[in-house]
């Protein structure tokens, strides 16, 4: 996320893509509250990974950065973007130069990734829950997910569906993982959770049948077979974004293909956009539910961070830029995390890590 600083406007946005809320791309132009100083904002941003986001700041990078690895392929839209109050959507690709980021979001720790100096400045601002998933037509005894299910459906090209449903007669049927790339916050928590190791190599299907991470989409909205069988991504590779991995999961034809069935890690409002919610599975026996999160009982989730740079590190944010950083994670913290997850301050516990021991009380 970048923020610069504009002449006084009422609140518009314009943004890439078939909504404001599903954009690669979005330039949000007004003013800061009055309590918030009356700053007068350009704000833009351009969505890659957690991971990726934190590797911007902490590196300072360009964005967009074919160089990264994976690439971070979204860009800065030009300040003469459309924009109006209810949204200008599809707005033409026009794109500043290369610059890197002030601001990120990110659901993991910075200690968590490969980047952690310089320091951020972090302000925890919301808890974000996550779900396995199975996909479009698995059955539903296909119905939980454990620690050690994880680790052996991440490790293992294709385990027995009978090791999920304790059934003999699904002995002969296969499930597979299908993820996210090393970009991914989703990726590092998901692996964190299951104590599969978040720098361990998964074993993932490639919907696509090539392993390009630049043509991860299923052809005709059917899982599809490589070249030599089934197609499984590099190590670091996997899907760029949520949304494709969730329309990838409501593809159809994986027991053709593969023979069998998938199963992968998302977040709530990605899941919700496979078969309508109705394929979530639960965690260790827990459905996901909110109070189940508040209350400790559900564990696949993480804190979501705002991090910018400070001094003694290179480029340190100032204000009003850190002005308005901190206005926006006072904002997110107090009301806006319930829109994609939970607001912390309702939480009866707390974790120090991603994966960590939840135990109360809540330090957020």
């Amino acid at each position: 996320m970048r923020s610069l600083h504009s002449s006084h406007r009422l609140l518009s946005y314009g943004y890439t893509g078939a909504s404001f809320t599903g954009a690669t791309e979005a330039i949000i132009t007004g003013t800061t509250t009055a309590a918030a100083g009356s700053v007068p904002v350009i704000i833009k941003t351009a969505w890659s990974g957690s991971v990726g986001g934190v590797f911007t700041v902490v590196t300072q990078g360009p964005v967009p950065n074919p160089a990264a690895n994976p690439p971070i392929t979204a860009g800065w839209l030009v300040n003469t973007t459309p924009t109006l109050p209810g949204g200008a959507p599809n707005a033409p690709l026009t794109f500043d130069p290369p610059v890197t980021a002030d601001i990120a979001m990110s659901d993991s720790f910075q200690s968590s990734t490969p980047y952690t100096s310089p320091a951020l400045h972090d302000t925890v601002v919301g808890v974000v829950p996550f779900v396995w998933v199975r996909n479009n037509g698995a059955p539903a005894t296909l119905s939980n997910m454990t620690n050690q299910l994880a680790k052996a459906v991440l490790n293992n090209p294709g385990i027995p569906l009978s090791q999920f449903t304790a059934n003999p007669a699904d002995a002969a049927t296969l499930v597979y993982a299908s993820g996210r790339n090393n970009d991914s916050g989703t990726r590092l928590d998901a692996f964190a959770e299951s104590f599969f190791g978040v720098g361990t190599a998964p074993v993932q299907v490639d919907g696509s049948g090539t392993t390009d991470p630049a043509a991860d989409t299923v052809v005709a909205g059917a899982w599809v077979a490589g070249v030599d069988g089934i197609a499984f991504w590099d190590a670091a590779a996997g899907y760029s974004s949520g949304g494709t991995l969730a329309s990838e999961m409501n593809a159809t034809g994986s027991n053709t293909v593969l023979p069998g069935w998938l199963v992968t890690y998302l977040g709530i409002n990605d899941s919700n956009s496979v078969n309508g919610g109705a394929n979530d599975m639960t965690y260790d026996g827990v459905a996901y539910s909110v109070p189940a999160v508040q209350q400790g009982e559900y564990s696949f989730w993480s804190y979501e961070h705002l991090l910018y740079r400070v001094a003694p590190g290179p480029n340190p944010l100032l204000p009003p830029a850190s002005t308005v950083a901190n206005a926006l994670a006072t904002q997110i913290h107090n009301v806006n995390a319930a829109n994609s997850g939970i607001v912390v301050t309702t939480m009866t516990v707390g974790r120090a890590v991603e994966g960590g021991v939840i135990v109360p009380p809540n330090p957020y």
